[in-house]
């Protein structure tokens, strides 16, 4: 399944791309769920400090997928979510990927609703395995090829 979003505002935009239960995807972890998150500050600070505080230690699987070491436009933070009351019923316990991206700011993310456009995230199928290593960002520049949303009349 392809991501995209249609509409957002404001820095950060939070779009469930649906449940994936016994989906596989390709070389990052399989996730019963997945966010995607837009915005220039947003994406680049939340995603990390999402994972750091709502990601269970006990269970300690967290991946964390980046597009440039020199210049971070792009994540992926996939880990299983506490069971506590910091984390929606819903997805309590899940294994989660949040997919953000910071390239192109809140303008890329209002754009979309007047001139229909991909939106890009990484193409978490071309990433390395997951290496076990929680302390580790991997390098996966590969982004997706969305095709362009519809326009909403």
């Amino acid at each position: 399944m392809q991501p995209t979003i249609k509409q957002v505002s404001g820095t950060l935009a939070v779009a469930l791309a649906g449940l994936l239960a016994g989906t596989a995807q390709a070389a990052i972890p399989a996730v019963s769920a997945s966010f995607y998150i837009s915005g220039a500050s947003a994406a680049r600070a939340i995603p990390p400090a999402i994972s750091t505080e709502l990601c269970d230690p006990a269970v300690n699987d967290r991946a964390d997928y980046i597009d440039s070491a020199s210049s971070i436009n792009y994540r992926v933070n996939v880990c299983t979510l506490k069971n506590t009351v910091d984390v929606p019923t819903s997805i309590r316990g899940l294994k989660v990927a949040f997919f953000s991206r910071s390239s192109g700011g809140t303008l890329f993310g209002v754009r979309p609703v007047a001139i229909p456009q991909a939106i890009k995230f990484i193409d978490g199928s071309t990433c390395p395995a997951d290496d076990a290593n929680s302390a580790t960002e991997q390098l996966c520049p590969t982004l997706t090829a969305d095709a362009k949303p519809a326009k909403d009349n």
